[in-house]
């Protein structure tokens, strides 16, 4: 059994059909688990509300709608990711390779929950102990 956290990107991604991101999904066994984020769901809902009202935003929000409840869970920030997020952060600063404070909280979130994190972003690989997938290959 494997747990995986869908960062924003995967998450956009299933929305849009990504066929390689499907793919993976069909074939994650039974026992797998797949979980976003609070983080992953503010940014994609950003997204989606940054765009003028109109029927691909509309329709933008359905598939959010659909994609958002076939996750098992959207895992939320408490005290013991906040506590690994100012870990991680001060570190990356400390050596000169910051990562956007969004994907600080998603690193921390899926270190915590002991997830491999699936994504599109490089920049993760700065993040010690982190283990990424991207599925979009």
């Amino acid at each position: 059994m494997a747990e995986y956290l869908l960062d924003t990107d995967h998450l956009s991604y299933v929305q849009e059909g990504h066929p390689e991101v499907v793919k993976r999904l069909t074939m994650l066994s039974s026992q797998d688990r797949v979980f976003t984020s609070v983080v992953g769901v503010a940014e994609l809902l950003r997204g989606i509300h940054l765009l003028p009202k109109s029927r691909r935003r509309r329709e933008l929000l359905e598939l959010y709608r659909q994609v958002i409840g076939q996750m098992e869970e959207i895992l939320p920030i408490n005290l013991e990711v906040a506590r690994r997020f100012a870990e991680i952060d001060a570190k990356l600063r400390k050596k000169g390779e910051p990562i956007p404070i969004n994907d600080v909280w998603v690193a921390a979130i899926a270190l915590v929950r002991r997830s491999v994190l699936v994504t599109n972003d490089e920049h993760f690989a700065r993040v010690e102990q982190l283990r990424v997938q991207n599925w979009s290959q």
